[in-house]
């Protein structure tokens, strides 16, 4: 019994010591949205500056979401075309944010992000979705942040123009913004299997240990 008991103690600092190893790779790591980069740009200091002197049109009583995605927005569009296909697809636009946290309440902020399409019959100028999560709570003081507007896939071959627009800002003041395209699905190896089942994992260790407990009591 004491072996076993020194052998299921063992796979538990094991599974501990994993998680752990994970977690911490998974912060330094830089979050992946798509298989591969196809295409990386950066805000200029103009661009930003525009971003940051943007006053958002204040929200209309009675308002509903609709009219909060339908409102002004600051635009920037890439110089540089993409071109997509039905092999690469999904492709989705991500963003990166920098910036200093002003607001006694936290940022919050709105961003979109798609593509500027071809003009074909029976199809919308562009594909724009909103990029959701780029908020900061009460106390943080930098502002690291990144999104992505989400999938698209593309049935043919054609050139395609990444944009994003900035709709709400609250709170942060705007230092950098990295402008990524993403190609395929993301990536689902082990490291990121391990880190989705890592409260699993933690919750199967502590039972074992309360077991280890329980039994040395009796």
């Amino acid at each position: 019994m004491s072996r076993r008991r020194t052998l299921l103690r063992a796979c538990a600092i094991a599974i501990v010591a994993a998680v752990a190893l994970v977690s911490c790779s998974k912060r330094d790591a830089p979050e992946k949205f798509g298989r591969e980069i196809v295409l990386s740009k950066s805000f200029s200091l103009a661009d930003v500056a525009r971003f940051n002197e943007f006053v958002p049109e204040a929200p209309r009583p009675g308002g509903t979401a609709l009219d909060v995605l339908a409102s002004q927005t600051v635009d920037w569009k890439s110089a540089s075309p993409v071109r997509v296909n039905r092999a690469g697809s999904p492709y989705a636009v991500a963003i990166r944010v920098n910036g200093q946290v002003t607001g006694d309440n936290g940022a919050v902020t709105l961003w979109l992000g798609g593509f500027e399409l071809n003009e074909k019959p029976g199809r919308p100028p562009s594909i724009v979705k909103p990029i959701a999560g780029l908020n900061a709570p009460k106390g943080d003081a930098h502002f690291e942040r990144g999104g992505t507007a989400g999938p698209v896939t593309f049935l043919e071959e054609e050139e395609v123009v990444p944009v994003v627009a900035l709709q709400r800002r609250a709170g942060l003041k705007i230092e950098s913004v990295d402008v990524e395209v993403w190609s395929g699905p993301p990536s689902t190896g082990w490291v990121r299997l391990l880190f989705a089942w890592q409260t699993v994992l933690v919750g199967l260790v502590m039972l074992a240990l309360w077991w280890f407990w329980f039994r040395k009591r009796d």
